[in-house]
């Protein structure tokens, strides 16, 4: 069972969704986003994850997290791994770079 990290109390509300009001009054569940190449431009790998929260009954107190972060994990992991690949220079050119 859930407790309130502020207060200590038991009474929590769990997974309430965050709805985020955009433009012409639509909304929208609000939502992370991180991607699996960033510079790619055609095929970026977005992955998404559904911002829910934690919300105490007695003081209010809201806490968000990640319904999926395991995902994400994955994706940061990936990330951490490509950059500490071994960049070649194209004619001594260090603005040019193949990396694999």
């Amino acid at each position: 069972m859930a407790v309130c990290v502020k207060c200590a109390s038991k009474d929590i509300i769990d997974e309430a969704e965050i709805i985020d009001t955009g433009q012409y009054s639509y909304e929208s569940t609000l939502s992370a986003r991180i991607y699996r190449n960033p510079g790619g431009f055609v095929f970026p790998g977005r992955v998404n994850s559904t911002i829910l929260s934690r919300i105490c009954g007695s003081c209010g107190y809201v806490e968000l997290y990640l319904q999926n972060p395991r995902a994400f994990l994955e994706v940061a992991k990936g990330a951490r791994a490509r950059k500490r690949r071994k960049k070649w220079t194209i004619r001594g050119n260090p603005a040019l770079f193949l990396s694999w």
